[in-house]
């Protein structure tokens, strides 16, 4: 910790700004208070829960937890057979489009879920059909070259 606290050429050491810290871990304390005696404002940002209360005592707060869809999601099978299920093909399996796909949820405002089936086809999870829906007309939109089905749904669930 002593390596990134300020030094005199630190940028640190010229007050005026805001240091915003995603962490709540109770080891950032030195660091925060540190940047306080050099007048800078401080933040922290994290989880409700796991927050050390020491940190929220001596900066700002402001906590993740409605923010949860935007920076997170879920790859893999669905166990529950609950939710809907679109499936997606004719696109390649890789970083770019696991990207266009959580671009597609957080637009939506939807907790992004998909499983892979193989290097061409996804599975994409939703909680109800218009959530299910308004994503395939999305992603049809968008990507005129994809197909995308909705999976049957019984009464105890999608079809796996």
């Amino acid at each position: 910790m002593e390596t990134i606290l300020p030094q005199q050429n630190n940028s640190l050491a010229n007050p005026g700004g805001v240091i915003a810290l995603v962490a709540g871990d109770r080891d950032y304390k030195p660091l925060l208070e540190k940047a306080q005696e050099h007048n800078w404002q401080t933040e922290t940002h994290f989880w409700t829960h796991g927050m050390a209360k020491s940190l929220k005592k001596i900066s700002t707060y402001y906590p993740l937890d409605s923010h949860y869809k935007s920076l997170m999601y879920i790859i893999g099978r669905n166990p529950t057979k609950r939710m809907y299920k679109l499936k997606i093909d004719n696109i390649i399996k890789n970083w770019e489009w696991n990207e266009n796909i959580m671009k597609c949820f957080s637009t939506l405002e939807l907790l992004g879920w998909w499983n892979w089936m193989n290097d061409k086809s996804a599975f994409l999870y939703f909680d109800d059909k218009k959530q299910l829906e308004d994503a395939k007309y999305s992603l049809m939109c968008k990507y005129p070259n994809i197909r995308a089905g909705e999976m049957q749904r019984s009464n105890n669930g999608p079809q796996i």
